[in-house]
């Protein structure tokens, strides 16, 4: 064989192996946009599947078809604030902040969101569901008249302002009612903010004074309910004695500050001057007189749940949080 003959075999080898690897490639090409064909074509067929109407709900497929009722319950959960849908607080917390120009405390030194994202989310989702409407009733003991309690900037109002912003029209229909125990700060606040809140004047020590606003504020239950109000030991358990027959099924009752169980500062008791405290000791079971704290009764309204006894009426759930504690109604 002549050099020319083999420098040109092995050309023609080299020129073979250079075809084989380009074929190879294609074909491996070939291959990646197959299978990415299919995931793509898997996708479309779920989100086929997802939006498609079926009003049978019996439409084949792995995935399966979603009904029209449920197609209404995402769009439905779709038009909702975005804090619904988050898997975090941080959305909520910055809403709050938005909604109350900064007036509420609620979000920063207490951390409350974590507790409030826990709890309101499902209950604006609930909204949506085919049975309900989209009402949603708050009442609030408290309207944040103490400047050292509340009051920020020499503003009250930051919290009924964070409730309307955060429960906006038209998504929802919010029924807000405040209670606040200053006369004249409350009703300078609610002669200039009557779109935000319906405010009522009253003790909530006083079982006479709840009772009267309950039927005041149109004698329905309320799906949250918030004492936020003096911090006193004995008035936040008489409050919740008379007032948690007002949570509706699957709603909410919180007492923020119940670290008043441990502690004894000043009590929120707008401009009208008091020397009270809130009666905490450090053991957090009795206050300084030698009475259940809220802590306490709490403590005992769970030990009933841990031998399934209903501390208080359709009470099923007792979460002690961060500074405050929530009890739940029965969802039915």
């Amino acid at each position: 064989m002549t050099r020319i003959q083999m420098l040109a075999g092995a050309s023609t080898t080299s020129s073979g192996q250079k075809k084989h690897l380009r074929l190879h490639g294609t074909r491996g090409l070939l291959s990646l946009g197959c299978v990415v064909l299919m995931f793509g074509w898997a996708a479309m067929r779920h989100d086929a599947d997802f939006f498609s109407l079926s009003p049978a709900g019996n439409g084949g497929g792995k995935f399966g078809r979603t009904t029209s009722e449920e197609f209404q319950r995402y769009k439905c959960e779709m038009n909702l604030p975005r804090w619904t849908r988050e898997r975090t607080a941080a959305v909520f917390k910055e809403e709050v902040i938005v909604g109350s120009d900064g007036l509420t405390d609620k979000t920063n030194s207490h951390g409350y969101q974590h507790m409030y994202h826990r709890y309101l989310a499902p209950l604006a989702k609930r909204t949506c569901d085919k049975d309900q409407n989209n009402l949603i009733r708050i009442f609030e003991i408290g309207l944040g008249c103490h400047k050292t309690g509340g009051m920020i900037r020499n503003t009250p109002g930051g919290s009924a302002l964070a409730w309307r912003h955060l429960f906006p029209s038209p998504a929802f229909e919010l029924d807000l009612h405040v209670m606040e125990f200053d006369r004249e700060c409350a009703m300078q606040w609610a002669e200039t903010h009557k779109d935000v809140a319906n405010v009522h004047v009253g003790d909530a020590s006083n079982g006479d004074d709840l009772k009267r606003i309950m039927e005041e504020s149109g004698g329905k239950p309320f799906d949250l309910i918030i004492d936020d109000g003096s911090h006193i030991n004995s008035h936040q358990i008489s409050s919740l004695s008379v007032l948690i027959e007002h949570v509706a099924p699957a709603g909410i009752y919180v007492i923020e500050d119940i670290m008043a169980a441990c502690k004894n500062f000043k009590v929120n008791s707008g401009k009208v001057e008091t020397r009270a405290r809130v009666g905490g000791t450090p053991g957090c079971m009795e206050t300084i007189d030698g009475k259940p704290t809220i802590l306490s009764v709490l403590l005992e309204g769970q030990k009933k749940l841990a031998v399934n006894l209903e501390p208080y009426p359709s009470v099923n759930h007792i979460d002690i949080c961060s500074e405050a504690a929530v009890l739940q109604k029965i969802i039915i």
